[in-house]
């Protein structure tokens, strides 16, 4: 069976409410040049007509799945975690969000550059993701996110600032298998699979735009992203209080399934770690010898502050 389906592509999708934008989406895919894939869809429990598209789709087109369960509303990260661990058999695995729209190559894109960066190795975990647009609900005003992307120190920092896009990525089976269960303290799947990636396999870049990212006020890359003060305040209020104990958390899983898997801890986990202990400007100046930094400025900034301010007693007595 795995021989059969070695190179079809899994495509994984989440959906809650999506009726207004999905049946773009779905239609998208169904135009791929690359023709051997299967979409799997889990419904996290919508109430418009987002099962009706799906079924509407499926009954066209037998690529097309919904995936039936008892496992009621998951959320995001779990309904995707429950998408993944029900396909493990598939060789590479893609990620869509359901009002986003694929250009008719990024399968292919994405499958010959995975190739590529296995070198038949199909040991080594894999992730590759590419550039992509964004653009109001309309799909107009499309703007490229990566436009001069520096590829340097990618497993540092990818464990301060995950920039990395699961709706962009496809990543193979031998990541996927060590990617399952994603711990809590993730702060989403595609957050969890970039680091896996980074800290040790491969991650790969395409500079050509694949697919156009709508943002939109009911989408979860605008809700998490809401710039009003109050929530402004009320993240950089989390990151100050919990955000390095978190991290301590996800390193501590990160290594538990590391020796699960028979992966060796690599260096940067055990930099990054100790980067995490050490406090005031002894850390900053350890992260920015180490490479330690994130996508932009005012990240890496704000990333520097909250090491400089940190305690891990403190810490853990704002968690309780």
């Amino acid at each position: 069976m795995v021989e059969e389906m070695e190179d079809t592509v899994a495509i994984l999708m989440a959906t809650y409410n999506g009726a207004k934008y999905i049946e773009e989406q779905i239609q998208s895919i169904i135009n791929q040049t690359y023709k051997n894939w299967q979409l799997f869809i889990r419904d996290d429990g919508s109430s418009d007509e987002t099962l009706k598209i799906i079924k509407n789709f499926t009954n066209i087109d037998h690529r097309i799945h919904k995936i039936t369960d008892n496992l009621g509303n998951l959320g995001p990260c779990l309904n995707f975690n429950e998408l993944i661990k029900t396909h493990l058999e598939y060789k590479y695995i893609m990620f869509a969000d359901q009002d986003d729209v694929w250009l008719e190559n990024k399968i292919m894109i994405s499958v010959n550059k995975i190739k590529n960066l296995e070198n038949f190795n199909y040991n080594i975990p894999v992730l590759v993701y590419s550039n992509y647009y964004i653009s109001n609900s309309s799909l107009k005003y499309k703007t490229i996110v990566y436009k001069n992307l520096n590829q340097k120190h990618l497993s540092e920092r990818l464990l301060v600032h995950s920039w990395v896009m699961g709706c962009t990525s496809i990543i193979n089976s031998s990541l996927a298998h060590i990617a399952v269960d994603i711990p809590k303290e993730a702060e989403n799947h595609d957050n969890w699979l970039a680091i896996l990636a980074a800290a040790v396999g491969e991650i790969g870049y395409v500079k050509e735009t694949t697919m156009i990212h709508r943002i939109h006020e009911d989408n979860v890359t605008k809700n998490n992203n809401t710039n009003t003060l109050v929530n402004r305040l009320d993240r950089v209020r989390k990151m100050f209080l919990f955000g390095l104990l978190e991290k301590r958390k996800l390193m501590q899983k990160l290594n538990i399934r590391l020796t699960e898997t028979e992966f060796e801890q690599p260096l940067v986990i055990k930099k990054y770690q100790k980067l995490l202990d050490l406090k005031g400007i002894h850390s900053i100046l350890y992260a920015r010898n180490n490479h330690f930094y994130a996508f932009t400025k005012k990240r890496t900034f704000l990333f520097y502050i909250q090491l400089f301010f940190s305690k891990k007693r403190g810490l853990e007595n704002a968690k309780r």
